[in-house]
């Protein structure tokens, strides 16, 4: 189940008159903080019918997103009409332009689960290992033309142990941050701030280098988009104090036991949808055998984002 963080008081501060800040809301960001989380929010949806939300099935999950950018949802996936229910959920939502990569099928799903078969591609990318993925957001490798703006995770078997999904809406990590010290996501804005080297398999050019911002104001919605990865290899952060201090910074607060974190372990019939926050699993184990035990989610990738409102800025939370 999802962790329940505690609720704090938060001093607001002021944006900047110029700089990324100054181009965001962040005054709903801090606000979201005051309120969060409400005692009134439930976790998870319970959905009736995948095929076909009804309509205040429709206006909770816009209220979970709209609250902390992500949503989980749930529905009974023993109905054999419901096997593909989170696609069609995802459909309702206006969320089908799709980011492939080359694990994905026909449809954009990629099957995340453990590939111990040597000359499968995936078996070298953590996620489809049982080990610890580290925090990120999806695609923080790619530029505004490939962006992931949102995604769905939905689970098809639960690990024997662990596997727990933790996530944090980084509108709230960016409004933590700018509490803080507002020249941090100034420095994190920077247009130079990580680079990540091109992925060349077999002498092909899989995806070219890149190099961009941990923060970013969308070019295409307008709504703050964050990269970010806590991998080793393969990255080079621009040697800038005041960028690694914010960096130690989003560190501290990821794991600090961080009351802004919430924790689930998916179960079948259940999923996140969320506009592309950050995310983490935990290391997990598994036993009996590939089709009947082992932990497998379904994961779609969009271009799009859920759009909650014409006007995002000016809604309630």
């Amino acid at each position: 189940m999802l962790g329940q963080p505690n609720p704090r008081t938060i001093s607001a501060t002021k944006p900047s008159s110029s700089g990324l800040a100054a181009a965001l809301p962040v005054d709903r960001y801090l606000q979201k903080l005051q309120e969060y989380p409400l005692e009134s929010d439930r976790l998870a949806v319970r959905i009736e019918n995948p095929l076909r939300l009804s309509e205040a099935e429709r206006a909770e999950i816009m209220h979970g997103i709209r609250r902390r950018n992500f949503v989980v949802y749930e529905y009974d996936e023993t109905n054999p009409a419901y096997q593909s229910g989170y696609r069609h959920i995802c459909r309702q939502l206006e969320l089908e332009a799709t980011v492939s990569n080359p694990a994905a099928d026909e449809h954009g799903v990629t099957s995340i689960e453990v590939v111990n078969h040597p000359n499968k591609a995936a078996a070298r990318y953590i996620p489809f290992t049982n080990q610890t993925l580290n925090w990120h957001t999806d695609g923080y490798y790619n530029n505004d033309k490939h962006a992931i703006r949102s995604f769905v995770l939905h689970c098809r078997r639960p690990a024997v142990s662990g596997g727990a999904t933790s996530l944090i809406d980084h509108e709230l990590m960016f409004a933590l941050l700018y509490q803080q010290n507002p020249d941090w996501v100034e420095a994190l804005a920077q247009s130079d701030v990580l680079t990540i080297p091109a992925n060349i398999e077999n002498g092909k050019t899989l995806r070219e280098e890149f190099t961009g911002s941990v923060f970013e104001k969308d070019p295409i919605t307008g709504q703050l988009i964050m990269r970010y990865t806590e991998r080793k290899r393969h990255i080079f952060w621009k040697q800038d104090s005041v960028v690694l201090t914010a960096l130690d910074a989003i560190k501290a607060l990821l794991y600090d036991q961080s009351p802004w974190v919430s924790q689930l372990v998916l179960q079948p019939g259940q999923g996140v949808i969320a506009n592309n926050v950050l995310h983490h699993r935990t290391a997990f184990s598994d036993a009996g055998s590939p089709a009947t035990s082992s932990r497998k989610l379904e994961r779609i990738r969009f271009s799009n984002r859920v759009n909650t409102a014409e006007n995002e800025e000016t809604l309630p939370l």
